[in-house]
């Protein structure tokens, strides 16, 4: 029903535009690859806002770990009864280098995007040869002193649609995983 409602006010809005009302009719009938316009998304069956939309997944990733450990039954036997061996020297993490960095930084695709730094990849390659040692000192310390910086911790999480396509616009989180 609320389909109806969205596609009348666009066409509408376009009605003095006909490129805009060509482009309408092509996405109503499926004639290019379609995307989902933000604004004609649901959640419980009523139109919402992209602020809404916005704060239902940050609500669903904020919770999901908490969610999925809920389900995790308790069991009274101590999960280091499972590891029979000896393991001891099984397991080894080396000091990165510069040189190590700065061939995990090459194999970086070039964009103009950033990362939660607000540093553009193509500004970090650009000046790669000037940052590994003190990045290597850095990471090496966080592995020596068990120390992460604070701004190490976060990261912009964004959802990403599972391989599943979607034919009705309702929103189902559980469609979704977060990408950092």
């Amino acid at each position: 029903m609320f389909f109806l409602q969205y596609y009348k006010e666009k066409f509408d809005l376009y009605r003095s535009d006909i490129k805009q009302t060509w482009k309408m009719i092509k996405y109503v009938l499926n004639r290019q690859t379609r995307q989902t316009p933000l604004e004609m998304f649901a959640i419980n069956g009523s139109l919402c806002s992209e602020a809404t939309i916005a704060h239902a997944f940050n609500e669903y990733f904020t919770n999901l770990g908490l969610t999925l450990a809920d389900k995790i039954p308790n069991l009274s036997r101590n999960p280091l009864s499972y590891l029979t061996g000896d393991f001891w020297d099984s397991f080894v993490l080396y000091e990165t280098t510069a040189s190590e960095i700065i061939n995990t930084v090459n194999r970086f695709k070039s964009k103009t995007s950033a990362g939660y730094d607000d540093i553009p990849v193509d500004i970090i390659k650009f000046s790669i040869l000037h940052t590994p040692p003190y990045l290597a000192k850095i990471i090496n310390l966080s592995f020596t002193t068990g120390f992460v910086p604070n701004m190490l911790k976060n990261a912009k999480v964004c959802p990403i649609k599972m391989g599943i396509k979607l034919t009705l616009i309702i929103i189902d989180q559980s469609l979704f995983y977060p990408v950092s």
